[in-house]
This record gives structure tokens, sequence and C-alpha cells, in this order.
């Protein structure tokens, strides 16, 4: 029970790293939207004004001490001055950056690169919100006649910059999400281009390409698919193989231990482990029938499943695919504390065996995919 808990808490992981990117991308469409409102522009003229690298923006920077307009309160005169000074003017392209900033950040899963950029506009622009500490004099409490004031007491506005700090770890692990992903999806390409170069072409054979009795078999799937898939009929070229699999396959679905949902995790996990992008796409088709949402496909292939019977699953599934069936002895452990028996076992070894064996021959063949592509997905 513990060890479950435990391996629960460690597949997070992924989720944590996508609600980072999602509090970054409200934060600074939240913020970057006030930008456009009389009060947030005025709120921060003292951080600008005395920033070095801020304040060229503003036409009277020394004077702002003057002019400052409380939260809620309306100067009529002040208004004007800040006018003059470009208050406005630099807090509505303040305002247009954050928002666009967000927007880069939150297009990690279809342009990472340009998501890698957005997170890089964050980290610079924390760096440039933190310098405030050393730049304006407001960050900190004034001496008004309570014995605790300066560094390190911070005011209202300090304490506001401080957790910026969170922010920047958080830029970083963006950054590198959307670095990792855009990497991975280059080899992903190089890789199939490689294949596709020097590889020996085996064709999708037509069914009166093969033998009387893959004819047959072809007959028998194309009633219970409606097609006849291409990696099956490329294991039709082999009566026997093509006979073998299915007669396997039917055997190991027949009253097994697993439910449906809980076989096609195995069929991900296994398939992302031996990077089979055609048998990737079609069972992310399949676990999508049966009842899987896409994030879920995309948890299982990461092995960061949040639930426990299922997760002890695949990350034993993982393992014994990963180490030629040596399994982590932890993870073996974990997989019998949930519940499942030696017959367990040996059900799971037999269907990351028929996995591995549809995972090789795309492998070998480069067959081509006939399902909808799985998305790529990156490993931090």
């Amino acid at each position: 029970m513990k060890n479950t808990f435990i391996f629960s808490i460690a597949a997070l992981d992924s989720f944590g790293k996508n609600a980072i990117r999602l509090g970054i991308v409200i934060v600074f469409i939240w913020i970057g939207s006030l930008k456009f409102f009389t009060y947030e522009a005025d709120g921060i003229v003292p951080f600008v004004a005395n920033s070095p690298f801020m304040s060229f923006f503003y036409n009277h920077p020394s004077d702002y001490k003057s002019h400052q307009n409380k939260e809620g309160e309306m100067i009529r005169g002040n208004h004007q001055w800040h006018k003059r000074n470009n208050t406005y003017g630099f807090a509505y392209g303040l305002g247009i950056f954050l928002i666009g900033t967000s927007i880069l950040v939150a297009l990690h899963p279809v342009a990472p690169l340009l998501s890698m950029v957005g997170s890089i506009l964050v980290f610079l622009m924390t760096l440039g919100t933190l310098s405030f500490l050393l730049t304006t004099p407001e960050s900190w409490v004034p001496s008004l006649g309570d014995e605790h004031w300066g560094f390190p007491y911070l005011s209202g506005r300090g304490r506001l910059v401080i957790k910026d700090v969170v922010i920047l770890g958080g830029a970083l692990v963006t950054m590198s999400q959307s670095a990792r992903l855009y990497l991975d999806r280059q080899k992903q390409k190089k890789t199939l281009n490689d294949r596709s170069k020097n590889m020996k072409t085996i064709e999708v054979p037509a069914k009166a390409q093969v033998s009387t009795e893959s004819q047959a078999i072809f007959e028998q799937i194309q009633k219970k698919l409606g097609k006849v898939p291409n990696l099956y009929a490329v294991i039709g070229y082999s009566a026997h193989a093509l006979q073998g699999m299915l007669e396997f396959e039917d055997r190991l679905s027949a009253s097994s231990i697993f439910t449906a949902k809980e076989r096609e995790a195995v069929n991900l996990i296994v398939s992302q482990v031996n990077s089979c992008d055609y048998c990737l796409a079609a069972h992310t088709a399949l676990a999508l029938m049966k009842g899987f949402s896409k994030d879920d496909t995309i948890a299982i292939r990461k092995a960061e499943v949040t639930e426990p019977k299922l997760s002890s699953i695949v990350l034993l599934a993982q393992s014994i695919a990963k180490n030629k069936g040596a399994a982590d002895q932890v993870l073996q452990d974990n997989f019998f504390s949930a519940g499942y028996t030696e017959a367990a076992l040996i059900e799971l070894i037999g269907l990351i065996t028929l996995r591995s064996f549809t995972n090789y021959v795309f492998a070998a063949t480069a067959v081509p995919v006939d399902f909808p592509l799985a998305d790529t997905i990156s490993f931090d």
C-alpha cells in the first residue's frame, strides 16, 4: 500500500509540469490584460521609473512620487500627468507583450520551438521584475518609526515581486520541456527519413499476392475490423505467423484477468518502449474507443498513470519490455500488492510478447501507418 501510494505521487510529475505551464499562461494573460486599466498602469510606475532598464519609456520618471494614485483612486491632475508621462502607453505595450508571450508558452503541444521562445521571454521578463528589488525603494518597508525597516523587510510591493522567483523556476521547466519535445520530434523525423532511405522496401501485399490460407484469414479480419490493417497484411506473407498471432491474441483476450482498457494500456506502453509508430497509432485509436482520453494515452505512454492499479500494470510492463523480462523487483512487488497474482504476471508477459511481435514487424518492414498518427511525446 505504501509503495502504491508513492508510485501514484511519483506519477504526478507530468501533471505538475503541465500545471506550471498553465499557471504561467493564466498569470501572464490576466496580468497582461490588467495593464489596459488605469489603476494597474499607475501601480507599476515606481518600478518602471526607478529601473535603469525601463525608465526611458517614461517622459518624466523622476517626478512620479508627487503624482501617485492609490488603487481605486482617481485624481484628475495625476491622471493627466500620467498621460503626459507615457504611463499608459508603456502599460498598453507591456500588456500586449505579456499576452503574446503567454500565447507562445501555450503553443507547446503544436509548436514547441515557439513555446520555448515564449518561456525564454518569460524567464527574461521575470529577471527584470526581480531586479526591482534592487532598484525600487518602495520594495522595502520605509523608516517611519518602526524598528523593522529596509532589508530584509519586504513591503507589499516587495512581497509581490519576490513571488516571481517561482515563475522564474517555472519558466526553466517549461522551456526545457518544449526544447525536449522539439528535439524528440526532430529525431523522430530523422529516424523515419533514414529508415526510408536505407531499408529494403517491404510492400503491403494485395490479397492476390498471399497464400490462400492468408487470403481466408484476410476475409475474417475484414469482417471483424472492416479492413485489413497494413501490418496484418504484411504479417500475412506468412499464414502461420498471422494465424498464430491472432489465435494468441484471442486466447489472451478471452476471459482475461485484465480488462480491455488495461490490455490497451499494456499495448501502448510496450509500443512506446519499442518506438513502434504503427502500433502507437493503432492502439491510441483503440484506447480512445475503449474509453481512455487523449491525455490518458499520453500519461500511459510516459508511465505517469495516477490510478494505482493501472499504474502497477503499466510500470511493470514497461520494466519487463525494457529489460528483456528482468523486471525491477520493486515494481513486481508493487504489482502483487495491487492484488494481482502469479497468473496475472504470466498473462502480462504474454501480452507484452504479443505486442513486441507486432512492434518488431514494423521495425523490420517500416510498413505504412494507416491509422491517425499518435502524438510525439517528450520525456523530461
